[in-house]
Order: structure tokens, then sequence, then C-alpha cells
């Protein structure tokens, strides 16, 4: 069950308020509840559901400015959510692990309560009648009822785009790149992850009225060798790639 109330707000003639609130509620999954010696290559643990499981809560807020004009739109939108009865797993010390070499077992629990904070930033601009600008930045904080930090939260991450149309043409200059991640929890078996920036360029043609698309272009134009702090294992991403497709309309 959730329930929701947004409120908005017109300032002026170029600035946008919104507040948002919120409660959920969320079930225990069946893994959590049912699961039996269910191993996680990424931590090497074996994981226990728990048929006593509370229902997880949600409170949400956030607070969301824009600012608009004709070529430029700006929105700051900061968010916070508290969520009692978090479901986590932790390490039980008198429970065997089932899997050959695993590091131990994890059992599902609420823990008292668990926070979320962050925000995002989203710009839009119109440099002139065949430029566009767009850049998105999203940074989020997570921390359980012990002030640990939990684990799968990237860090500060962005993406910003250069677009160019004129006449059949367009062009597009992609640089997407991410602070350092050091805010993790080994337990999870999380280690930190370097920074890293990737250029992308791409580009494609539409001709015959629309009816015909050619698009190409070059990921990670210097070869940077790099991964998310989400990708799994830590396996590095695609080293510079080139691609070309051809779409047809009917």
């Amino acid at each position: 069950s959730s329930f929701n109330l947004r409120l908005q707000q017109l300032w002026g003639k170029s600035m946008i308020a919104e507040v948002h609130a919120g409660y959920g509620e969320r079930l225990p999954t069946l893994s959590e509840t049912y699961g039996f010696y269910l191993f996680n290559r990424n931590d090497g643990y074996d994981y226990i559901g728990n048929v006593n499981l509370q229902t997880e809560k949600s409170w949400s807020g956030d607070l969301s400015l824009t600012y608009f004009t004709s070529a430029l739109q700006v929105t700051v939108t900061g968010f916070y959510k508290y969520l009692p009865d978090y479901i986590f797993a932790r390490t039980a010390e008198n429970v065997l692990p089932m899997t050959p070499g695993a590091n131990g077992v994890k059992v599902y629990e609420n823990i008292p309560f668990a926070n979320f904070a962050g925000g995002d930033l989203t710009i839009l601009g119109n440099l002139s009648p065949a430029f566009r600008l767009v850049n998105t930045t999203k940074y989020t904080v997570a921390k359980d009822d012990s002030k640990n930090p939990l684990p799968l939260i990237p860090p500060l991450t962005s993406i910003t785009t250069l677009q160019y149309w004129r006449n059949h043409w367009n062009i597009q200059v992609e640089c997407e790149a991410a602070l350092p991640q050091e805010k993790i929890n080994p337990a999870f078996g999380e280690d930190t992850t370097p920074g890293y920036a990737v250029l992308n360029l791409r580009g494609g043609y539409t001709f015959r009225k629309q009816k015909l698309l050619l698009n190409g272009g070059i990921e990670n134009v210097f070869d940077t060798f790099y991964h998310a702090h989400l990708d799994w294992g830590n396996i590095p991403r695609p080293g510079r790639n080139l691609y070309l497709s051809l779409a047809v309309n009917f």
C-alpha cells in the first residue's frame, strides 16, 4: 500500500516549486522469506530467508525547484527517505554454509531503520537553434541504523551531452563521468571504485522523407579502462568500439 501528496507552486514567471511527500510499504520477496542457502557470488555468502520478516515501510519527501526561460531550464531536486523495518541480510555466526568455499551464511532480518538522502540536477540549454546542452547529475548516500553505508549505492554520476541538428544531420558529443565511491559496505563484498570519465561520439542522417535512418558512433573514444560501481564483479566495460545501424520506417 502507498499514498502520495504533491503540491506545486508557480513563483513569478520563471520558477516552479514542487513538494512531494509519501508513504509506502513493501512485502518481503520470496527469496527474503523462504530462501534456503541461496549462494550470492558477489559477496560469497549463502543466504537464508526469514518467515518472520515484517513489512518494510518507507516515508519519503522531496523538494524540487525549476527555473526556466525560453533558452534554459534548470531543475534541482533534493530527497530524503526514512525506512523503518528495513529488510537487510546480516551474517549469522552460528550457522554453517552449505556451498563449498562460501564465506559464511547471512539471514534476512528487519533492522530498525535505514536512511537515504541525495539530489538530482538537470540542465537543458538551447544554445542556438541548432545546438542544445543537456546535463544530468545524481548523488545518493544511504546508511543503516548504525550509520554504516548500505551496499549497491553509486557515487556522484554525471552525463553531459552536446547535441547538434542541421538539416538531415544530427551529431552528439557525450561525456559520462563518476567520482570515486569510497562509502562502501565490505561485508557485502564491495570495494572502492575509482572515478572515471568517458567520451562518446554519435551521429546520424535521415533521408527519403524520414523513411531511412543511418546512425553510427564511437563509444569510449579514448579507450579508457574503467568500470562503474554497480558493475558485477568489477568486470571492465568495453574499450573503444564503433557501431553502425540502418533503420527503415514503414
